[in-house]
């Protein structure tokens, strides 16, 4: 996972209220916190430390983290961290919208607006950047269930999401998911991304899109695997 940084802007009022040293030996790891001994105008200074304990640290990092909103957990959630929601959606129809180049040179142009059947996906959002795959069942997964490629352009085979014309959310709370879900079909499909196989179909995800037009099931056959769990998948991000 990346790391990440808490900024500290102009508009922020902060001051120093204590330090934490570090100390590296033969004997290991040990870290002290100090509090600031502050006198008029003078440069502050280091009170003496007192060692730190795991519960200060898990604390310590929360507050930087940042809290989770007390929520109720629609049944659609898989997974919910600091970092990381997971969720899944059935079998539906969409529209979806095609143009630029590689959409006029396969036909799909043409086709923008009409409305396909989607199969049972699997969305995650970490920090704003967006993953989908697919699955072969209508059903919630579980840790163990496999997964496989969204069958989308502007989706890479890792499953990461180029949100180019995206209207995406700011944020990833449970009254948002939807938005998220919303937004991904309301923007335009302009390329496929990456190599490698998008959907196991006679043509590729292109003639998948022209056979499945205005149909009301998708062939879950056509679907290619990603060769991982839905805990693999979820461990990689």
């Amino acid at each position: 996972m990346k790391d990440r940084r808490v900024p500290i802007t102009d508009e922020q009022e902060a001051s120093l209220s204590s330090a934490i040293l570090i100390y590296t030996g033969s004997a290991g790891t040990a870290a002290t916190r100090h509090a600031i001994i502050r006198n008029g105008d003078k440069a502050p200074v280091l009170d003496a430390g007192i060692p730190l304990t795991t519960g200060f640290l898990r604390g310590l990092a929360r507050e930087l983290e940042g809290q989770i909103p007390l929520e109720v957990m629609p049944a659609n959630v898989l997974v919910r961290t600091q970092r990381v929601v997971c969720w899944w959606t059935p079998r539906t129809l969409s529209r979806m919208f095609f143009a630029g180049p590689e959409a006029v040179k396969c036909g799909l142009e043409k086709l923008s607006g009409a409305v396909f059947p989607r199969p049972a996906l699997v969305w995650t959002v970490v920090e704003r950047g967006l993953y989908v795959r697919a699955l072969a069942t209508n059903e919630r997964p579980d840790s163990r269930t496999p997964l496989f490629r969204a069958p989308y352009w502007n989706t890479d085979q890792r499953g990461a999401v180029c949100q180019g014309s995206m209207r995406s959310p700011q944020s990833a709370t449970n009254g948002e998911l939807k938005q998220w879900t919303k937004a991904y079909f309301e923007s335009t499909f302009t390329h496929p991304t990456g190599t490698g196989v998008l959907a196991r179909h006679p043509g590729g995800a292109a003639q998948l899109w022209r056979d499945c037009v205005d149909t009301s099931t998708f062939p879950v056959e056509s679907l290619a695997p990603a060769k991982q769990s839905l805990g693999a998948f979820l461990e990689a991000l």
